[in-house]
């Protein structure tokens, strides 16, 4: 997995914008991810994605939040 925080003055967001391997090994890695947002102190968590994701993410407690949109230039 790769990420980022994103800091704004009122919250710190740990964002997590690629992520490789099987969804065994992904779901396994999860609880370690989030701790090391918390040792960040990170308010929230998320990450970027298909929105096969947010469907899959949900039963470990993750909820869509935001729209996104591109377009090729």
């Amino acid at each position: 997995m790769v990420g980022e925080f994103i800091t704004s003055p009122r919250h710190k967001v740990m964002h997590i914008f690629a992520a490789g391997g099987t969804l065994k090994a992904m779901s396994e890695l999860l609880p370690t991810v989030e701790a090391f947002g918390r040792l960040h102190r990170c308010d929230s968590g998320g990450a970027t994605g298909r929105k096969g994701w947010a469907r899959y993410l949900k039963r470990f407690g993750y909820e869509p939040a935001d729209f996104a949109v591109s377009k090729e230039l």
